[in-house]
């Protein structure tokens, strides 16, 4: 019986017998004081001033720790698709289907394959954007390992909420991130730059004496930096759930450091078309104590956190600030140069941004393994925390923890917020 049974059933049970109903309030955050935050419709919506066609706009979603197979972002495309207006394939509410080409991603040193999955979601309106979903499946390379390190033999009868939690909880989900922070992270990063170098159109090259490939046959396109309001910008939202935001932000950093010329600039090109990133259950404060360094430095200003540990990319070294959750996403999304349709050079501006940078954090207060994200206000970015009960409290005193951490896509009130936006504290309607 897994965790999600045991409470499910058990919290149906009292629920019930009481004659309630499981709800909670929703609490947001930001560090501009700004209870206001832009949702997905607003990315496909199709600026008031564009002529003609408009380029589509893309999702790059990646799950978090546990075991996970190529639905989990079934939900979330249907939500998009009917929310939004959007058709998956088919009249009527869409009903996703498992893509027939996916494309297969085989790490060097891998214990299994990783899937990247691609949902096209097409408008009938001239004032939405088509949508194209790139979803990375990268459980099954962690599933074998564990099963095989972790198995126990039996040793007796454990108390069946202890038994689930083990179980779904410490082995499924907190081994995933035990391996992540040891050496097998570097494979597990590479398999997300792989994933990366298709979401650019490009195909991935190992480079010799480097982590990050080179992602060759990357259309121009995607190199040339398009201002905001250019009917070929084609916007971008990134989607992470739990571990997941920690392997996509430092696998973007090291892909902007490329040594490779064309597959910096692309990626540049795509930290100037992010306009706003959205994190399901974070965990960067918890895991960034994987790089902890005693050692302390100042850089333009007092230091009040760690430095960055031999294990963090060279680009990063010895910069303070850049071992803070907010900094390691403004690294991944901010700054630098980028290249310009007249062929020059340039560092970045504010006529190829849609505003600043938007960094949402939805959790729920009862997930054990979630942790605030850092409100770092600053020119280039805002940051909101978004807290939404998921997981219904026991008589305020227990909650289930599994889905608390994971059920964020099922669950409507978060979906309203991530789909719709907020204005002063209220979800906004779409």
């Amino acid at each position: 019986m897994t965790v999600q049974d045991l409470f499910g059933r058990t919290s149906s049970a009292v629920l019930l017998a009481l004659g309630l109903t499981a709800c909670g309030s929703t609490h947001i955050h930001s560090s501009d004081r700004d209870l206001s935050f832009n949702g997905l419709q607003k990315l496909v919506a199709v600026p008031e001033n564009a002529s003609g066609p408009v380029a589509p706009a893309r999702i790059f979603v990646i799950h978090g720790m546990g075991f996970k197979d190529r639905t989990y972002v079934w939900p979330l495309v249907a939500a998009l698709s009917n929310r939004l207006n959007l058709s998956c394939g088919g009249p009527g509410p869409c009903v996703p289907q498992l893509p027939a080409n996916p494309i297969i991603i085989k790490t060097a040193g891998a214990d299994g394959e990783a899937t990247l999955d691609t949902y096209e979601l097409k408008s009938s309106s001239p004032r939405l954007r088509s949508v194209e979903v790139y979803a990375l499946t990268w459980a099954p390379m962690t599933i074998g390992i564990k099963k095989k390190e972790l198995a126990e033999p039996d040793i007796g009868k454990r108390a069946l909420i202890n038994k689930a939690l083990k179980e779904d909880l410490m082995k499924d989900g907190f081994g995933d991130a035990v391996l992540y922070v040891g050496t097998y992270g570097r494979v597990m990063r590479e398999t997300v730059k792989h994933a990366l170098c298709h979401f650019v159109g490009g195909t991935p090259k190992p480079m010799p004496q480097s982590e990050t490939p080179d992602c060759e046959g990357i259309p121009a396109k995607r190199i040339i930096t398009q201002r905001a309001d250019a009917p070929g910008r084609e916007p971008v939202a990134l989607v992470s759930f739990s571990l997941g935001s920690m392997m996509l932000y430092r696998s973007l950093t090291d892909l902007r450091a490329s040594p490779s010329p064309s597959t910096k600039a692309a990626f540049d090109a795509l930290a100037a078309s992010t306009d706003s990133v959205y994190m399901m259950a974070n965990q960067v404060s918890l895991l960034q104590l994987g790089e902890w360094s005693a050692a302390r430095e100042s850089i333009g200003r007092e230091s009040t956190g760690p430095v960055l540990s031999s294990a963090t990319p060279p680009d990063q070294a010895g910069q303070t600030v850049a071992n803070e959750p907010a900094a390691m996403v403004l690294r991944a999304l901010r700054g630098g140069a980028v290249l310009r349709p007249d062929g020059a050079v340039r560092p970045m501006a504010t006529d190829i941004f849609n505003g600043r940078l938007e960094v949402v954090a939805f959790s729920d207060p009862n997930d054990l393994l979630s942790f605030e994200f850092p409100m770092d206000d600053n020119a280039d970015a805002r940051f909101v925390n978004v807290y939404s009960t998921i997981a219904f409290p026991w008589f305020n005193a227990l909650a289930n923890p599994l889905k608390a951490h994971t059920g964020h896509v099922s669950d409507d009130t978060v979906m309203d917020f991530f789909l719709c936006g907020a204005k002063s504290g209220e979800v906004l309607s779409c």
